[in-house]
């Protein structure tokens, strides 16, 4: 469980965003993809997660990260993508894995693990993003139209 002095931090940017925002954030907040994607919503749920679940930070960063290497093109894999899940806190069998594809050589196989490793981290975040959905939900009630 994460302090008082997080869920603080998560009420200070919630008070701070515009009420155009936060009805945007709202509208995207039907979808964990849709908000992974806006860096607005993406910084709201980060904080919401900061003052929820630590662990779901890094599976966030993970997530992130998979993300980036995937979106790179004609990539080269090589060992560093590993070094760096592996410094975010990427589990054991999942770094087994990936050190498997990595030297197997195969991109395709390699982006494959990847992509597994981006859905494994979205589903640990997703429950609370249920909650965070409900947060912003909430603010949208309190806020006048």
């Amino acid at each position: 469980m994460a302090s008082s002095s997080n869920q603080n931090d998560f009420e200070k940017i919630m008070e701070c965003i515009t009420v155009a925002e936060v009805e945007r954030i709202h509208t995207l907040s039907n979808s964990l993809e849709k908000t992974m994607l806006d860096p607005v919503a993406l910084k709201l749920f980060r904080g919401f997660l900061e003052s929820k679940c630590l662990t779901c930070i890094q599976c966030l960063d993970i997530h992130e990260k998979c993300a980036q290497f995937l979106a790179e093109k004609h990539p080269l894999y090589d060992s560093s993508e590993l070094n760096i899940l592996s410094n975010l806190g990427l589990l054991s069998h999942l770094k087994q894995r990936l050190a498997y594809r990595l030297d197997d050589g195969d991109p395709t196989s390699i982006s494959l693990c990847l992509k597994n490793i981006k859905l494994q981290c979205r589903n640990e975040i997703e429950d609370y993003f249920f909650d965070f959905k409900a947060s912003v939900s909430k603010k949208v009630g309190r806020v006048p139209k």
